[in-house]
């Protein structure tokens, strides 16, 4: 059976409406560091959060949802969200974020 995650990264995302048809079938939310910020201005609460926590801007993450990475480390936080929900059995997964800001993150999370 397929299972269907949602990657919230950092950056510029769609709105709530955009991403409801995804979440009506969609199984794990995972944030990479700020995308956390997206998830809450969606007002989704992903399981886990995931990376160096360097770019997220909510004051109080909640620890116990952290999975936290050093600064120097092999993969970027979207690589590491991805990471986490094939772990956690996604066959697919859906991002959402990653706009507006640089062009090179951008391109990178198209590559992925």
């Amino acid at each position: 059976m397929s299972l269907t995650g949602l990657l919230l990264t950092g950056g510029d995302g769609p709105s709530l409406a955009d991403l409801d048809p995804f979440l009506r079938s969609v199984g794990p939310i995972v944030a990479a560091d700020s995308g956390y910020d997206l998830a809450l201005s969606l007002g989704l609460e992903p399981e886990l959060i995931v990376g160096d926590m360097d770019s997220v801007s909510a004051c109080l993450l909640p620890e116990w949802k952290v999975r936290r990475f050093p600064r120097d480390k092999p993969f970027t936080d979207t690589e590491l969200g991805l990471q986490v929900l094939r772990e956690r059995g996604c066959d697919r997964v859906v991002i959402a974020g990653g706009g507006g800001g640089r062009l090179d993150h951008l391109l990178h999370i198209v590559g992925l």
